[in-house]
């Protein structure tokens, strides 16, 4: 939960160049992949702050398996300000809800697991995101029956 807006320092192609690294790293084929993607996740939040969210979690990948990787993106994200992450996760879920599912239940379990993070998403979620998230938090509830009581304010809350 650090305060990233004072590293912004990266343009949208500078952005975009770094993504597709981070793209190429993330195959796994070169040598020290691993630690040259946790670096190129750390120097795109400093420099290119909250705008790199949605950017970041596009990388997240169902068919990856470099889990490591994954939660390198989920950790990034995650040290954003719940508010802030939170309410760009809520944005991005229609279109990561088809392309990574897995990932996309990593981070909501993630938020449900912390009062402070559920609070967020509850201020996050508004009418016309609310069925979206209630399709995801309901594919978590399958797996994991323990979080229902913690979403039910998503599918009857007015």
């Amino acid at each position: 939960m650090n305060d990233h807006r004072r590293y912004s320092r990266m343009n949208a192609q500078e952005l975009h160049l770094a993504i597709r690294r981070l793209e190429e790293l993330a195959r796994g084929e070169a040598p020290g992949w691993a630690v040259a993607f946790d670096e190129g996740v750390r120097t795109i939040i400093e420099k290119a702050g909250s705008s790199a969210i949605p950017r970041l979690l596009f990388l997240l990948n169902d068919e990856s398996n470099n889990h490591e990787v994954m939660f390198s993106v989920v950790h990034g994200v995650e040290s954003f300000d719940d508010d802030l992450y939170i309410a760009k996760l809520v944005a991005c879920t229609p279109l990561l809800l088809d392309k990574s599912p897995y990932w996309l239940s990593v981070l909501y379990m993630r938020v449900l697991n912390s009062d402070r993070s559920r609070a967020a998403l509850r201020s996050a979620v508004g009418p016309d995101t609310r069925s979206t998230i209630a399709s995801i938090l309901g594919l978590i509830v399958a797996k994991r029956p323990s979080f229902c009581d913690q979403i039910d304010w998503v599918l009857f809350e007015d």
